[in-house]
């Protein structure tokens, strides 16, 4: 759910009256966040819940038969 939060602030930084500057560091802190937070969750949860995400996530199977 962090990792959702981090990846949603970032573009949102950009309506916030910082400069440019803060808002390039700002956005940018916020998508390394978001991936640490993405890869902490995965570690925590564990090996089968992930492979299960990334199997939904993959493109190739997305239209037609799913290859596996």
């Amino acid at each position: 759910m962090a990792a959702i939060l981090f990846w949603v602030a970032a573009p949102a930084v950009l309506l916030t009256p910082l400069s440019a500057a803060q808002k390039a560091w700002t956005s940018s802190a916020f998508v390394v966040l978001g991936e640490v937070a993405f890869w902490v969750a995965a570690l925590a949860l564990g090996r089968e819940v992930f492979r299960r995400y990334r199997r939904f996530l993959d493109p190739r199977g997305w239209f037609g038969k799913e290859r596996r």
